[in-house]
């Protein structure tokens, strides 16, 4: 489990604390005032509607699904190349989907002081970005003389995840003197985006020693794009509590959760590939160079598979879109992905009343 940054984190911290105190405040002016307070909760409880706009941090509870288990077979597979020694270097720089900010604005129709239905919607954004490669080397002795080669690759990767939900909640107010106490719970229609930037340059050279020296260089780029949607059902639900800064005008903070899994994502995927070779020797320097591009598009849906490594004689698991099934040896345990944004968070909130 990851710890909480203090800072990062501390002004959520210092709001809940701005809030409380804020009550106690209210709460020592009502019993001062008596009555002319007391007369507040009441027009907040005449049947009407109130205006809800939050914003906090949601916690992912595992990472998102397959995109958290795509991060671990990638940190997997490089660690797995240190077992050869041809490997001079392997990293992963991906850290776990952790949090992300939470929006939402809801529109309240009191029935009565106690009960009321919201709609409302919300923002969602989220990214996973990383990046991970290795250098290998190899040296020896063949029939035409020594040689050294080198390859060193290196692959970024980055995941944005948007979601925008239409919500139904049933809320449940329990006012007592300056604080209001509330619980919430119910259902949403998740429009989700999903889009991928991933890409990797390679360089290879080949360096030969008999009569003079030659070098043979290949260096490749690839760039990939795809984008995917998919629309999902969600619940959510939370606990809140509010302290009254007027007569229509509330300030709360309240833990909420929220659980949505998209599956079956549709998509587009585009390929840009473009490889360089060169060619080296003694006498007469750099005397080739030729660059080749390809391009290539398809679509389909986005699939969570296992891909052989025959370096390794492992399965190692991959998410790309493809326009059909992933089939053959080289592929075990395919399925569509999954990508979920079930997270709980915390956030502070402001409420307007517009009373009939």
């Amino acid at each position: 489990m990851q710890r909480m940054n203090p800072k990062k984190y501390g002004v959520l911290v210092f709001l809940a604390a701005g809030i409380l105190g804020l009550a106690i405040i209210q709460a020592e002016a009502a019993q001062a005032r008596g009555a002319q307070l007391k007369a507040v909760p009441k027009k907040a409880s005449e049947m009407g509607f109130s205006l809800k706009v939050s914003g906090g941090m949601g916690f992912f509870l595992d990472g998102g699904g397959d995109l958290e288990n795509l991060r671990l077979a990638r940190a997997s597979y490089y660690q797995d190349l240190l077992q050869d020694p041809g490997y001079t270097k392997a990293w992963t720089n991906w850290k776990k989907l952790a949090q992300a900010p939470d929006y939402e604005v809801d529109l309240l129709f009191h029935f009565n002081k106690n009960i009321a239905i919201g709609f409302g919607s919300g923002y969602l954004s989220v990214k996973s970005k990383g990046d991970y490669g290795y250098d290998w080397h190899n040296e020896g002795t063949s029939w035409f003389g020594p040689y050294t080669i080198d390859d060193s690759i290196s692959y970024r990767r980055e995941y944005k995840i948007t979601a925008t939900p239409i919500k139904l909640s049933l809320y449940l107010f329990f006012p007592s003197g300056a604080f209001n106490f509330y619980a919430y719970g119910g259902g949403g229609y998740y429009y989700g985006k999903l889009t991928h930037k991933f890409g990797w340059d390679d360089t290879y050279l080949v360096s030969t020693y008999s009569l003079f020296e030659e070098k043979d260089e290949i260096t490749e780029q690839d760039t990939v794009t795809e984008e995917a949607k998919k629309n999902a059902w969600g619940f959510h639900g939370g606990l809140g509590l509010e302290v009254k800064l007027m007569s229509h005008a509330a300030l709360g903070i309240e833990v909420f959760g929220r659980s949505v899994n998209f599956g079956s994502w549709q998509g587009s995927f585009k390929e840009t590939f473009t490889q360089r070779e060169r060619k080296w020797d003694q006498s007469e320097g750099w005397y080739f160079d030729e660059t080749t591009k390809e391009d290539l598009s398809e679509s389909g849906p986005m699939w969570y598979y296992e891909e052989y490594s025959m370096d390794l004689n492992k399965y190692y698991g991959q998410m790309f879109v493809w326009q059909t099934k992933p089939e053959g040896l080289d592929y075990q345990n395919v399925k569509e992905a999954k990508i979920n944004l079930n997270a709980w968070g915390v956030a502070v909130s402001l409420r307007i009343f517009f009373n009939f």
